[in-house]
C-alpha cells in the first residue's frame, strides 16, 4: 500500500487549506495533525498522514475511505467556516457550569476528557470537574480553549463523538464570555440580562514566564511541539522564547518577533488575523480562526504589550 500522501490531501494543502508543512505528517490517529485536520489514511487501521476528510465518500461523515474513523471534523467542508452558533435570548441569565455547561461537556468531551482519558486525550486536564484538583487541571482553567474549539472553530468534538447542538456551541461561548461561573454565582440585574464580561485586565508589565507561556501553551503547543512542530516552531516551555526570536520559517528576513516593533512581528501579525508575506506558511493563528484577538482578546492584548515592552525574556 503506497505511503505517500493521498492526492486529495495535497491538493487541498495547495488550495491555502492548511500550511503545506503541515500536511502530509505522518501520523496514527489526529492528536498527531494541526487542529481541525485528520489522520487520513488509506484503509482503516494503517498509519496515515495529516490532511482533511471532506466526509462525503462512502460512509458516515470523517469516517469513508481515506479517512480513520473518529477522527474527522464533524463533516465539514474543508476551507468553509462552520456554522454560526446560535446565542441565548436577550435577557437570558449567564449560564453556569453546574446547570447548563457540564452536561454538554459530560456528553460530547467526556468520553476522552474524562477521569479517564482516552482517544488520545491527555492527562493534564479533565472537562468532568469545573476546579483544579491533584494537579490536574478543570474545565475552568479551560474555559477559553473549550470555547475555541467548541464554539469558534467548532473542530471538538471529533467526529464520532456526540455533536452540541448549535444553541449549546452558544452556550459554551456565553459562559466563557461571563467569566465561566461555576453554579450559582452570576450576576443578573434588574431588567434581566447579564453582567458584561470584565474589561481586559493586561499586567503593568508583561512577563514572558508568567504571562505568555501560558497562553502559548494553551492556544499552540498541541501543533507547535514535538520533534517535528508545525513551521519549525516550537512553543513548549523551555524552547518558545528563542523560536519566537528567530527568523521566520517562511521567509529569512521576517521574524517572528521584533521587540519593541508590532508591525514587523509576524506573531502579532497572524494573532490578530492579518494578511502576511508568509500567508501560506502563517495564516491567521490559532488554526481555523479569525486570529487568537477575536478568541480571547484579552490574551492578544497581553502578548501585544509584551512585544511593544521589547519582549524580554524575564
Amino acid at each position: 500500500m503506497s505511503r505517500l500522501p493521498s492526492l486529495a490531501a495535497l491538493l487541498l494543502a495547495l488550495a491555502g487549506c492548511a500550511p503545506l508543512d503541515a500536511t502530509g505528517r505522518r501520523c496514527t490517529d489526529a492528536t498527531q495533525c494541526p487542529i481541525g485536520m485528520a489522520c487520513v489514511a488509506e484503509a482503516p487501521g494503517e498509519a496515515g498522514v495529516c490532511g482533511f476528510s471532506t466526509g462525503t465518500l462512502d460512509g458516515a461523515p470523517g469516517e469513508g475511505p481515506g479517512s480513520v474513523p473518529g477522527t474527522g471534523t464533524d463533516g465539514q467542508t474543508p476551507g468553509t467556516p462552520p456554522p454560526p452558533v446560535i446565542a441565548p435570548p436577550p435577557g437570558s441569565s449567564a449560564p453556569t457550569y453546574c446547570m447548563e455547561v457540564k452536561p454538554i461537556l459530560d456528553r460530547s468531551c467526556g468520553g476522552c476528557h474524562g477521569s479517564s482519558p482516552s482517544g488520545g486525550a491527555p492527562s493534564t486536564f479533565r472537562l468532568d470537574s469545573y476546579a483544579d484538583a491533584g494537579g490536574v487541571q478543570g474545565a475552568a482553567a479551560k474555559a477559553l480553549r473549550i470555547k475555541a474549539r467548541a464554539a469558534v472553530q467548532q473542530t471538538m468534538p471529533p467526529a464520532g463523538a456526540p455533536a452540541p447542538t448549535q444553541e449549546e456551541r452558544g452556550l459554551l461561548a456565553a459562559w466563557v464570555d461571563a467569566g465561566a461561573p461555576e453554579c450559582g454565582d452570576v450576576v443578573v440585574p434588574p431588567g434581566g440580562g447579564t453582567t458584561p464580561p470584565p474589561a481586559p485586565q493586561v499586567p503593568e508589565v508583561v512577563r514572558f514566564g508568567e504571562h505568555v507561556q501560558p497562553i502559548l501553551s494553551t492556544f499552540c503547543v498541541s501543533c507547535h511541539s514535538g520533534g517535528d512542530p508545525v513551521g519549525k516552531l516550537s512553543l513548549e516551555p523551555g524552547r518558545a522564547y528563542s523560536q519566537l526570536l528567530a527568523e521566520s520559517d517562511c521567509d529569512s528576513h521576517t521574524r517572528r518577533v521584533v521587540p519593541g516593533n508590532l508591525e514587523d512581528s509576524l506573531l502579532w501579525s497572524v494573532l490578530q488575523g492579518h494578511r502576511t508575506v508568509c500567508e501560506d506558511k502563517a495564516p491567521p493563528m490559532p488554526l481555523d480562526t479569525p486570529g487568537l484577538k477575536s478568541v480571547s482578546e484579552t490574551d492578544f492584548l497581553i502578548i501585544e504589550k509584551w512585544i511593544a515592552q521589547g519582549a524580554r525574556n524575564d
